[in-house]
């Protein structure tokens, strides 16, 4: 091998590195967005599914799952409240 494709490779390797350590901070953020939406989701299907025997709901979209998986219980309390003051 030429010295000139080692030097190739190696500055290759080195920019895919910078490019992962650039892009690791904002795609870590996205995938705890995530986390938490999913779980937000869940928790609140999960209280509809229960809440369905006595015709309580919770809407389930985006920012509710949000707010719900990352502040818990209190979340949880958060969009009852706005439900019962937006509606």
């Amino acid at each position: 091998m030429d010295y000139y494709q080692i030097l190739a490779y190696l500055l290759a390797i080195a920019v895919v590195v910078l490019v992962m350590k650039v892009l690791y901070t904002p795609l870590k953020f996205v995938f705890y967005v995530l986390y938490y939406c999913a779980f937000g989701g869940l928790v609140l299907w999960g209280i509809n599914i229960i809440g369905g025997l006595v015709s309580y709901h919770l809407p389930i979209n985006p920012v509710a799952a949000f707010i719900a998986g990352y502040l818990g219980v209190p979340g949880i309390l958060l969009v009852h409240a706005l439900q019962r003051v937006l509606s």
